[in-house]
């Protein structure tokens, strides 16, 4: 898997972030669609380690958009913010924080999108009332 770390979900510790952006510096937007590999939310939350550097593609709903003022990935980047269904979810939704690598970036709140980039794991937070929050990462440049 091109040296993701595959026994660390943590998005913050494992690497797997800054590998899956020099990736993507290989391919243009419409390679990475095709490539990737449709998956459901329900299979990656499921069993998380199996899709640990996998190119995925998803589709959901988008929440927040914001340009991202890190510039470790180099270039261009924004974090989307989107729900994607997910049966076993007691809300029967998953957040994904989706890093679009990307100099043109044409999507709102509220706009349905389908993403195409590396899984690179979980990040795990806190929500507003202090109990604990997830979202799946995935680092990638196809968001339409």
């Amino acid at each position: 898997d091109a040296g993701f770390v595959t026994d660390d979900k943590d998005a913050e510790s494992n690497g797997n972030v800054r590998l899956a952006a020099e990736l993507l510096k290989d391919y243009s937007p419409a390679e990475i669609s095709k490539m990737a590999k449709s998956v459901s939310m329900s299979g990656i939350s499921t069993s998380p380690f199996n899709y640990l550097g996998k190119l995925i593609k998803m589709r959901g709903k988008v929440y927040n958009v914001e340009q991202a003022s890190s510039t470790i990935l180099g270039g261009q980047t924004y974090s989307i913010l989107m729900t994607v269904a997910n049966p076993n979810s007691p809300l029967h939704l998953t957040t994904v924080d989706f890093t679009c690598m990307t100099d043109n970036l044409n999507v709102k709140a509220g706009n349905y999108i389908t993403v195409a980039g590396y899984y690179c794991g979980i990040f795990a937070g806190e929500n507003v009332y202090g109990g604990p929050a997830h979202s799946f990462v995935i680092v990638g440049n196809y968001a339409k």
